[in-house]
């Protein structure tokens, strides 16, 4: 399903998805960027203090990105039963 087909049958009076599902994308959503911004603080210049954090960060950050999005998938697919 594409993002762009998600956010139609939200939009409908169907059971899914709902309140689970957007929360569970929206965070899936948060930690890419959190990972973007790591990976874009990296050898930059100022931010010597946090390399070794910078370098870890998107490895939690896309398992938790990559759970969440399924998380959001399994919900919706849940409710669709009912």
């Amino acid at each position: 399903m594409t993002l762009h087909d998600f956010v139609d049958i939200l939009s409908m009076d169907t059971p899914a998805p709902g309140e689970g599902s957007v929360s569970a994308l929206a965070v899936a959503l948060a930690a890419g960027l959190a990972s973007m911004v790591a990976h874009l603080t990296v050898g930059k210049k100022g931010y010597e203090n946090v390399q070794e954090r910078a370098l870890s960060l998107p490895i939690e950050a896309q398992m938790l990105k990559d759970s969440l999005f399924l998380l959001s998938m399994r919900i919706q697919q849940l409710f669709m039963r009912l």
